[in-house]
């Protein structure tokens, strides 16, 4: 839950509520001690001891720091590393958000226990302040051995500040981050703060979580959810899938998550996949993508050059010409000059063609049992990635069926059974890239035979030519 330290250790830690976190934990704290006698400072603990907590406890780490030594005694405070540990900041408090800083004063008997506590100062949480009394007077320990015996009434005076560790935002669903912020008018409400500008108030013992949302398809007049958020989420989390984190950025911007759109993009650029690289090359160049990115046409040319280093594709070169053709003046000279000397037209003779017959790739058999019961039908898209082999490579989907097992059907299929003919770019077999669309008809809900499958070369804009 939380930590608390007293040290009266003599090396120095300068006060600093700004100090930098070490990896990813909220330690080291560096609170100092003012005292008559000069500065004591709390015991700066190494981020090892933090991996003995748990997960709980490490988010929710406190310090709660004793100050301000009191100049009416001279006795020994004995024990104040183990008065306030880690899992002594009240449950409520922690989950409300609670902090603030209790001034106390104890009351010390012969025996150097303390026979009484006052709140001289509250912390403004009534919670805490009975804690920081209550646990003082169970556990703090004196030596009375230095104490004057004229001084029969010996007191000792402090502060304990309690206070919850900046916690690094959560990464939420689609990239999208959240922090809980305290409402100071109600304890009983958090505040959620979401990194694309939402924010919500919920009870304090609730999550920030928000739900991933549900499809729902209308086929043949019937309303069908789909999972397909979820499916793609889980491959690109779980196994870095860079196909996944494309199809799944195409659907985000056709139900207008824009920025989360954007995201996940980035996260198939990265992973290698020089469409999204040409997508994300697309969006910097244009302020019709606003909505996406922002509008910075030396990022789209630098996006160009790693799609084109990728994978040779004419769309990085297209986008490119028209940047160059639009903002040339403007354009940082050096990465001006970087893209000319990369992105370079080739001598393409011929696309790559498909060998096998469309019904022999997918089949009647291979439509999915239950989307076929359920009528679910639909037109997948799909961009390939043709290898200089005449396999199929890469699968991304273009324009999706919001059926995940229809479109990841038609992928798989398409990868074992497809053959083409390989393009060939300066004389040579290259990878080239191609569209094909595969249209999925269920049966009549009295039938029980197979669904239908029709399959069709898009050619165009995104067709062999790519």
């Amino acid at each position: 839950m939380g930590l608390a330290n007293i040290s009266t250790t003599a090396s120095y830690c300068p006060v600093d509520d700004n100090v930098k976190r070490v990896a990813k934990t909220p330690l080291p704290w560096l609170i100092a001690i003012y005292s008559l006698g000069g500065v004591m400072v709390l015991n700066c603990r190494t981020t090892k001891d933090l991996f003995h907590l748990s997960y709980i406890k490490r988010i929710g780490l406190v310090l709660a720091c004793l100050i301000w030594h009191s100049p009416s005694s001279a006795q020994t405070f004995l024990n104040p590393s183990d008065v306030i540990t880690t899992s002594d900041y009240p449950p409520n408090s922690w989950k409300r958000g609670d902090q603030g800083i209790t001034h106390f004063r104890l009351s010390l008997g012969t025996n150097g226990q303390a026979t009484g506590c006052t709140i001289v100062e509250s912390s403004g949480f009534e919670e805490l302040d009975n804690a920081t009394c209550r646990l003082m007077v169970e556990r703090a320990k004196f030596d009375m051995s230095t104490v004057f015996a004229a001084n029969t009434e010996a007191t000792y005076s402090n502060r304990v500040r309690w206070q919850l560790p900046a916690i690094d935002p959560r990464v939420l669903l689609f990239g999208v981050t959240a922090k809980r912020v305290p409402v100071r008018s109600d304890a009983t409400k958090i505040k959620c703060e979401y990194s694309d500008g939402l924010h919500r108030i919920i009870d304090a013992n609730q999550s920030c979580n928000r739900e991933i949302p549900v499809l729902v398809t209308n086929q043949k007049g019937r309303k069908i959810k789909s999972n397909i958020f979820n499916q793609y989420i889980k491959e690109v989390d779980e196994f870095k899938n860079g196909e996944s984190a494309y199809n799944l950025s195409v659907i985000l911007a056709q139900n207008n998550y824009y920025k989360q759109s954007a995201y996940y993009m980035q996260k198939s650029s990265s992973l290698g996949y020089a469409f999204a690289s040409a997508s994300l090359c697309l969006m910097h160049s244009s302020k019709l993508h606003e909505d996406f990115v922002e509008f910075n046409p030396n990022q789209a040319l630098e996006y160009c050059i790693l799609s084109y280093k990728q994978s040779y594709n004419r769309v990085a070169i297209l986008i490119f010409e028209k940047i160059k053709k639009d903002y040339e003046f403007s354009l940082d000279k050096q990465i001006l000059e970087k893209a000319r000397t990369t992105i370079v037209l080739k001598n393409q003779t011929s696309n790559a063609q498909s060998m096998v017959a469309g019904n022999e790739i997918i089949r009647p058999k291979d439509y999915p049992r239950r989307d076929n019961s359920n009528q679910v039908g639909g037109v997948t898209v799909a961009i390939l990635g043709i290898e200089k082999t005449g396999k199929v490579g890469t699968c991304l989907i273009e324009q999706s069926t919001y059926s995940y097992s229809l479109d990841q059907k038609a992928c798989s299929r398409l990868k074992e059974a497809a053959m083409y003919t390989p393009a060939i770019i300066d004389g040579v077999p290259a990878m080239s890239w191609t569209s094909q669309t595969v249209r999925w008809n269920p049966s009549a809900p009295s039938q029980q035979s197979p669904g239908s499958i029709i399959m069709q070369i898009l050619l165009g804009a995104l067709g062999a030519a790519i």
